[in-house]
């Protein structure tokens, strides 16, 4: 018997608008050798479920054990599983002193989450905020104000209000124009940088959240009640947002803006 390469995934999940939605999601690279449980790890992963929640794949409505290779499960490549994710588990269920080295960190803003892989003993929550700093100095993120149709003439694409995009570095002689990438479907293209925000974040401009509280900067990590691979919100304003105190996500002064129009549903 031969293991799927791929898979598809069918997930009910309740979206931003609490409707409850069945979204297929493909799983590729899946390793010759693949047992279940690890394929349900690479599940958590791709769909950026709680480690604390339990996990289980069906097959026609047959449930996958664990232990089992896949290549033993009768399985195909293309074949659709079904996931299941269980209620959370409390902490008491999970091996207590284990360092958390890497958390994984979503927002309603963002379009696909990310991971801090680079935490160290003891870390806290400021040097968790600084290294996702350090994410999106790396990786520079914008976001479209508004829905555009793009443009034949200037080369620009297609943007709904609110897309996230990642920079793709220079778009050549071009001024005034930003090569990115949109990160709902991977499209790449060119942007007009009057049409887009970056997003910088300042130290006191986001905060993390976990089970609904904001997590204090000077407290570890452990002492927080995480476990290793936590799932973790990210909370920000919009760039073109302004606070109470009159100050962008970057800490600096700006004028009036007008928020972009939202997408309909």
């Amino acid at each position: 018997p031969v293991a799927p390469s791929e898979l598809l995934l069918r997930y009910r999940r309740f979206d931003n608008e609490g409707r409850l939605q069945t979204a297929p999601k493909r799983i590729t690279g899946i390793p010759p050798e693949c047992t279940v449980g690890e394929l349900q790890q690479l599940v958590r992963e791709s769909l950026n479920i709680s480690p604390r929640q339990p996990v289980e794949l069906l097959h026609w409505g047959r449930l996958l054990e664990p232990t089992l290779l896949l290549k033993n499960c009768s399985l195909s490549t293309h074949s659709e599983l079904e996931v299941i994710a269980r209620p959370r588990l409390q902490a008491s269920a999970f091996t207590q002193g284990e360092p958390v080295k890497r958390v994984r960190l979503v927002s309603t803003k963002l379009q696909d989450g990310f991971t801090i892989d680079e935490l160290f003993e003891e870390a806290t929550v400021l040097d968790l905020k600084k290294l996702v700093q350090a994410h999106f100095a790396k990786n520079v993120t914008y976001f479209a104000q508004n829905k555009s149709a793009g443009d034949e003439r200037s080369g620009t694409m297609a943007v709904d209000a609110c897309d996230q995009l990642v920079s793709l570095g220079s778009a050549g002689a071009k001024k005034g124009v930003l090569k990115v990438q949109k990160v709902c479907d991977e499209e790449e293209g060119l942007v007009l940088e009057t049409d887009v925000a970056q997003l910088q974040l300042g130290l006191e401009s986001f905060n993390i959240i976990f089970e609904g509280r904001v997590l204090p900067e000077e407290s570890t990590l452990e002492a927080c009640g995480l476990i290793n691979n936590e799932r973790l919100v990210l909370d920000f304003r919009w760039p073109w947002d302004a606070g109470d105190d009159g100050k962008d996500s970057s800490g600096k002064g700006k004028g009036d803006k007008k928020a972009p129009a939202k997408k309909k549903k």
